[in-house]
């Protein structure tokens, strides 16, 4: 068993090449796919992160027809384009209520394109200051992140942002 395990720590030192001298890094092109589910501080945050992060940034909303607890799509749209953030914006829909297969659908539809190097997921976050104040919060982005590393290879960023609530 001792030799088992310390057959599979040496095949795990030598995937990344542990103890070589890489190759030199080289840019990319990087695509940075934001969810967006409306137009508020969160989003704002993430796009403008977002770009700063990549050398293309999208946003993504993903939509049902029969979500009374989002805003419909029609109510993303004209927020959007009052507002105007200058990054295309695909609205995805889903006839099961479901946010990660239609995104991870998109996500390779975007990675078989082969016009960018590495796709980055940007997930913007709420981070509550109290731990049960984060039990109340919806967990979409947890889903949406595990959904992701399981399907593709994009590289995941989960952004959380601090919001003071007001007493």
């Amino acid at each position: 068993m001792f030799e088992s395990v310390h057959r599979t720590y040496r095949r795990i030192g030598a995937a990344p090449h542990l103890g070589e001298v890489p190759a030199r890094p080289e840019p990319c092109h990087r695509v940075v796919v934001v969810p967006v589910g409306a137009v508020n501080l969160l989003t704002s945050e993430a796009i403008s992160a977002a770009l700063s992060l990549g050398d293309e940034v999208r946003a993504v909303s993903v939509v049902h027809p029969e979500d009374r607890d989002a805003p419909s799509a029609d109510e993303v749209h004209a927020a959007w384009n009052a507002w105007r953030p200058g990054v295309p914006r695909t609205v995805l829909h889903s006839r099961t209520r479901s946010l990660p297969r239609p995104f991870v659908d998109h996500l390779r539809a975007l990675a078989a394109q082969e016009r960018q190097d590495r796709i980055v997921v940007l997930i913007p976050e709420m981070h509550l200051p109290r731990p049960w104040q984060r039990l109340l919060q919806n967990q979409r982005g947890a889903v949406l992140d595990r959904a992701i590393r399981r399907h593709t290879d994009a590289v995941i960023c989960r952004l959380r942002f601090r919001i003071h609530l007001g007493h």
